[in-house]
């Protein structure tokens, strides 16, 4: 093993007394489940100390595969946000399906070929498209639903697997992973309940939060919620499209606040919410308590640390990765729809 001539599955199987057919599955990753772990590590350990190199071009030649898949990301995800007050962090949350999506093709041995979305017209479809199947790459994760050709039939012609994510389902979009909302916002009111909470206001920065299809879902969850509780006001939905707005607002209400707790659209909005609230003298949460949306890593080491509704984004991209590598190895079929449940995050704010 010392020789200056390039390791082989032969010189590794020698070294540890076992079968070469048993080192080449374990260096492939699709196929090293079918022996232990422990052999399994033995053998990648001793690879990595002897420098050895698989021949990596001609596995991917013989299978027809390259072992990367194509992640195509919003272009907004590099653009200065265009609501200086309530869009900071914003791109923040797509990158967090990218490393889900990531990480779960690196462990499968696949590379990511990252695609930033160059427009929406024909010709940028057509030459996205053309990029995508062998000897590009083997499938396609977009990611979000404005991410999507309007066009995906060469796709389907070609047999090129491809899976969506999207913060929220649409029903002509398939197949799809996505989030059920309705969870994580549940129990976050019925906690607010649980603390004597009745006038529990709904917060965003949307000129019109109950239409929109981006809110629309966390709007008519928390309507449901107050209507099944008997709580529900009207004029508990609060809109607010600037700083500025919110500020003259919450002015305006002087020391007669309508609320006592506030369900916001995200946790843009929360920490905006706390600040002002800070500023009038209004204890967070002794006076108002105050639950985000999204967990937003931006406001993790902010103080208070806000209560927000979790959407499990990097673990929607691992599972389109994985269903999408299951594809691509003919070892199941991509769903048609699967929705990750949000959850409560309790901290400082409620």
């Amino acid at each position: 093993m010392t020789s200056k001539r390039p390791v082989t599955h032969k010189d590794i199987a020698r070294q540890l007394g076992i079968s070469q057919s048993t080192v080449s599955r374990a260096l492939d990753p699709t196929h090293r489940h079918l022996i232990s772990a422990a052999v399994v590590e033995k053998i990648l350990k001793l690879s990595e100390e002897s420098g050895f190199q698989g021949n990596i071009l001609a596995r991917r030649l013989r299978n027809q595969r390259t072992e990367t898949i194509t992640l195509v990301i919003p272009s907004t995800v590099f653009r200065a946000p265009r609501n200086i007050d309530f869009e900071i962090g914003n791109h923040l949350l797509p990158w967090r399906q990218v490393e889900g999506v990531m990480h779960a093709a690196n462990q499968a041995g696949y590379d990511v070929k990252l695609v930033p979305q160059a427009g929406t017209t024909p010709a940028d479809d057509a030459a996205l498209l053309a990029q995508v199947g062998f000897p590009h790459s083997d499938g396609v994760v977009f990611c979000g639903h404005r991410t999507v050709p309007s066009d995906l039939s060469p796709l389907k012609h070609r047999g090129v697997p491809y899976i969506i994510t999207s913060t929220f389902p649409k029903d002509e979009l398939r197949p799809l992973i996505s989030f059920d909302q309705a969870p994580g916002i549940k129990i976050a009111l019925e906690h607010l309940f649980s603390l004597g909470h009745r006038r529990v206001a709904c917060l965003a920065f949307a000129e019109d939060f109950t239409t929109s299809e981006l809110w629309m879902l966390r709007y008519q969850t928390w309507l449901t919620n107050m209507q099944n509780a008997g709580y529900y006001d009207p004029s508990l939905l609060i809109q607010c499209p600037t700083e500025q707005g919110l500020r003259t607002l919450l002015a305006n209400y002087a020391s007669k606040l309508p609320f006592t707790a506030v369900y916001c659209a995200n946790d843009i909005t929360a920490h905006r919410l706390v600040k002002e609230l800070a500023h009038l003298g209004i204890r967070v949460p002794t006076d108002v308590a105050v639950v985000g949306f999204d967990n937003n890593i931006l406001f993790h080491q902010v103080t208070p640390r806000l209560s927000t509704i979790d959407l499990p984004l990097e673990a929607l991209g691992r599972r389109a990765s994985e269903a999408l590598i299951q594809a691509i190895e003919g070892k199941a079929e991509i769903p048609e729809l699967l929705l990750l449940p949000t959850t409560f995050e309790r901290h400082d704010t409620a």
